[in-house]
């Protein structure tokens, strides 16, 4: 006869996180989750970043919250949704469909846009959920840009020739993307926090672009056997994280969250 397994207690919370962030219990959430199976880092020096993590392997910087929230302070305080929408209200957004491929996109207020979040149904098509990320108009959202402080370990990047391009967004409970990959890209968290998931390039993930993070938490992630697992990390304000190219990683919003990613490139078009 065969000998059931129990799930193990990663997964077990788990299933219990997913049923407490439907009743938007984020914090509860948290508790139960704050495990993180990326390298962690903190004081991280250009010759470290170059030789041990540039485009081979994903990274947490951890420094000191309190001190990188003091530097990014008017960023930080620029980026409180109300004061956005004090400054934004008016200014055409580009959204772009919540799926894998998010080649569908429309234009709207952002302060329509803003007006319109709400927690996303595990259950919804991701390629009907609308969602602000990228696609800026740079000479109305340069204003706020140009507040934003670098992290370091990004002018390490910079100085190897790369190119930078900034992508800002908000989300609510249950927003973020699919699995999906693209070129390397440092992202920090200004509001909220966002779960990642990764794979490395030569593991493709099971999962359906056109389903939510948040359903392929609820019905495939507790299945997954240790060895199928992803990396995965839950990151705050004050937190940074590396992705190198071709990483597969998916994201899921906790609470209304508010992001900015540093995309690097050889040359952007």
């Amino acid at each position: 006869s065969g000998v059931s397994q129990r799930p193990s207690l990663v997964t077990m919370n788990w299933r219990l996180c997913v049923f407490l962030i439907g009743f938007h219990h984020h914090q509860l959430c948290h508790a139960l989750l704050e495990t993180c199976s990326l390298i962690v880092v903190q004081n991280l020096s250009c010759s470290d970043f170059l030789d041990e993590f540039r485009e081979k392997r994903p990274f947490i910087l951890r420094d000191d919250a309190v001190l990188r929230l003091e530097q990014n302070s008017e960023f930080q305080k620029r980026s409180s949704v109300n004061l956005l929408v004090e400054a934004y209200g008016e200014s055409q957004v580009v959204l772009s469909a919540s799926n894998s491929i998010s080649h569908r996109k429309k234009s709207v207020r952002f302060a329509d846009y803003v007006s319109s979040l709400s927690p996303v149904d595990a259950d919804q098509s991701a390629d009907s959920i609308w969602y602000q990320f990228g696609d800026h108009n740079y000479s109305q959202w340069d204003s706020l840009f140009e507040h934003y402080v670098k992290p370091t370990v990004i002018e390490c990047d910079e100085a190897q020739g790369m190119e930078i391009a900034y992508s800002f967004g908000l989300g609510h409970t249950g927003s973020g993307v699919p699995f999906h990959v693209h070129s390397s890209v440092f992202a920090e968290v200004i509001q909220g926090s966002k779960r990642w998931f990764l794979y490395p390039p030569d593991a493709i993930p099971l999962f359906d672009p056109n389903a939510t993070s948040q359903k392929w938490v609820r019905d495939i992630y507790p299945d997954l056997s240790e060895t199928e697992k992803p990396f995965e990390c839950v990151c705050h304000p004050g937190d940074l994280i590396y992705i190198p190219s071709h990483w597969w990683h998916a994201t899921l919003n906790e609470g209304l969250t508010v992001f900015i990613s540093s995309f690097m490139a050889d040359k952007f078009s």
